[in-house]
């Protein structure tokens, strides 16, 4: 059985995942990043499923 996931665990993937982004590669990213911005709810079903993934695409 799963242990429900504490507010640490989620606060420490994303800054995992956001100091280890390569943002050079996504210098030219803007309309993308600002999509995601203005898109909080299918941004977040998206991350979701990454996450269930095992964060892999």
């Amino acid at each position: 059985m799963s242990k429900p996931i504490t507010i640490g665990q989620s606060h420490n993937v994303i800054s995992i995942l956001a100091n280890n982004v390569n943002w050079d590669a996504l210098a030219n990213s803007g309309d993308v990043l600002q999509w995601i911005i203005e898109h909080p709810r299918e941004s977040g079903e998206q991350f979701t499923l990454f996450l269930s993934n095992g964060g892999k695409m």
